[in-house]
């Protein structure tokens, strides 16, 4: 090789411009005010519970990358910016948040200016979630634009070459500086919060805190939102849970609306939740409708929670009382929230369930589960006229959306007509456990449904002809991840003269559930005898028309809403 080409070759590997960022070559110049470097002080003693690793991590990066030549000059500033770094560093390595061992770790003797700090750690640390979320985004945008300062000398030296001709060719230039703004995007990517969830590597800055993530939600009880079955809840193993889909199947008028009806009042009655994203919010279960109005739907909350007697034989004085002592349906502090809405047949689109979700959110709510009733009657965010495709769309968007916003979407659709053949049929031939007949074949529109669902259900009612009793049938098509029960088959029994109240026993000391109507098989009491209420926190006691032209849009357990609503036409 030629002496030109050896100093050539030694020029650019002293300067790899394609390199991503390395705060041991290169620091910038991003200056901080003195109210920045508190509020990390504060974050990084937080106990908030939304604080992740990744979080943390962004913060550790920005310090690295900073000069903090500026600062040596004010030692106020000088003081915080390192205790925040030592500070940040022992939290990180420890894995702890206890103040004493932070402050040991941050503080410096010779350092005066450490005692004002820890003075004022009280006030640093007073801040609420909405705060702590501001000085997330803070930490990121500060973070992403110190790259940019970074990168923009990546691009001004390779750009230099390129007015200078100091490159081997047109291919290698182009290439390096594709190389340089794909580096400068991976670390925006990397930064932001909303890709800490969603992307994983072996990287161990993407690595450590999913991992960790991962672990703190896996043993998080407070995930599981349980019904009031027992047998139903090991079916789910162990109940409705975030980032999935729930599909429930049944025949035309088979307890379809009801069953997410009853999972919205379910997940208000039978779980104490702490919201996750918003800790000081309440947390509330949407119910959006498309076939059946708000007032229709209250009525059967009103059967299904509180009385078997109609509604109508209530004053709204007496209805409203019943529904708060007897149906649970109270709103204290703490308690969870359940808000219905109606949109007429394909008014909205998977996307604007996003929109509908922020609006309810803005008003310091945290919805915990979407229940939508039901996804024929939804438009795809993907425009298509053919409703095979639509209803394709239409579910992996809704997994999407579970996965995205962390939260169980449960949905519902109906047989084809062949099932429905099938289980009339077998009715007049007086067969039982009909609803053992049902399988994946009988999807009505579109086999992609199962492909997108992680956990799908067939739904029968059907009367015991040994005892005129009332039973819900339901059947397990599909599981996507590890299960409690080998148990498939299960038969639920309603409360004695309704046709909607079905026995809650997830708070009885065994399960009521039989596991079949055609024989003299026990009740699954031993079977399920310790499952469902052990598998969560202590949990509160509790005990299809044509649509009109002008219907009540929406409805919530607050109390004056509740009032307007409970109404009586004759």
């Amino acid at each position: 090789m030629l002496k030109s080409d050896v100093s050539y070759h030694k020029k650019r590997n002293e300067r790899d411009v394609t390199s991503p960022y390395d705060s041991t070559m290169h620091k910038v110049p991003v200056k901080f005010t003195k109210n920045y470097l508190q509020q990390f002080i504060g974050f990084i003693f937080s106990d908030d519970p939304t604080i992740t690793r990744m979080h943390l991590n962004n913060l550790q990066k920005l310090l690295n990358i900073v000069d903090a030549t500026p600062y040596e000059k004010d030692v106020t500033m000088y003081a915080r910016f390192w205790f925040a770094k030592r500070a940040l560093d022992a939290r990180i390595s420890m894995g702890t948040i206890n103040r004493t061992s932070l402050i040991s770790a941050a503080e410096d003797p010779n350092e005066p200016e450490c005692k004002n700090i820890i003075k004022y750690l009280d006030e640093y640390t007073d801040k609420n979630h909405e705060e702590i979320q501001y000085t997330i985004k803070l930490i990121e945008t500060l973070l992403q634009h110190a790259y940019l300062f970074y990168y923009r000398d990546k691009l001004f030296d390779s750009f230099s070459d390129i007015n200078c001709g100091d490159y081997l060719n047109m291919e290698e230039s182009t290439n390096k500086i594709k190389t340089v703004i794909g580096n400068l995007l991976t670390d925006i990517r990397k930064s932001e919060s909303k890709a800490s969830m969603s992307t994983f590597s072996l990287e161990q800055d993407v690595m450590e805190p999913f991992v960790e993530e991962t672990i703190k939600n896996a043993a998080d009880d407070n995930l599981a939102l349980m019904t009031g079955v027992r047998a139903l809840n090991d079916m789910l193993s162990p109940g409705y849970l975030p980032g999935r889909l729930y599909m429930w199947l049944g025949v035309t008028g088979g307890f379809k609306s009801a069953m997410l009806l009853y999972s919205c009042y379910w997940i208000k009655a039978f779980n104490r939740i702490q919201p996750r994203r918003k800790p000081t919010a309440r947390p509330t279960v949407l119910y959006i409708t498309t076939e059946n109005s708000v007032e229709e739907s209250l009525i059967r909350l009103f059967n299904l929670s509180t009385s078997t007697e109609d509604i109508k034989d209530f004053t709204p004085e007496q209805a409203i009382e019943l529904m708060r002592k007897q149906g649970g349906l109270t709103l204290e502090e703490g308690e969870t929230n359940i808000i219905m809405k109606y949109y007429g047949n394909l008014e909205i689109s998977t996307s604007d369930l996003y929109t509908i979700i922020d609006e309810i959110e803005e008003d310091n709510n945290e919805v915990i589960a979407l229940v939508f009733d039901y996804i024929k009657r939804i438009r795809s965010s993907e425009p298509t006229q053919d409703e095979i495709m639509r209803l394709k769309y239409a579910s992996n968007e809704m997994k999407d959306l579970a996965i995205r916003l962390k939260i169980p979407v449960i949905t519902a659709q109906q047989i084809n007509r062949a099932g429905n053949m099938a289980i009339d049929a077998a009715h007049d031939a007086g067969k039982e456990d009909l609803g053992k007949m049902l399988g994946r074949g009988n999807v009505a529109q579109a086999w992609d449904l199962l492909e997108n669902s992680d956990w799908v259900g067939v739904l029968n009612v059907e009367n015991e002809r040994s005892t005129g009793k009332r039973y819900l049938t339901i059947k397990e098509l599909k599981k996507r991840y590890k299960t409690m029960t080998d148990q498939l088959y299960i038969n639920h029994p309603f409360v004695e003269g309704s046709t909607i109240m079905l026995v809650n026993d997830v708070n009885l000391d065994h399960s009521v559930s039989k596991f079949s109507l055609a024989s003299d098989l026990a009740d699954m009491g031993n079977e399920f005898g310790l499952h469902g209420a052990h598998t969560r926190k202590p949990r509160k006691q509790a005990g299809e028309q044509e649509e009109v032209s002008e219907v009540t849009r929406s409805f919530s357990l607050n109390d004056t809403l509740g009032a307007d609503l409970v109404t009586v036409d004759d």
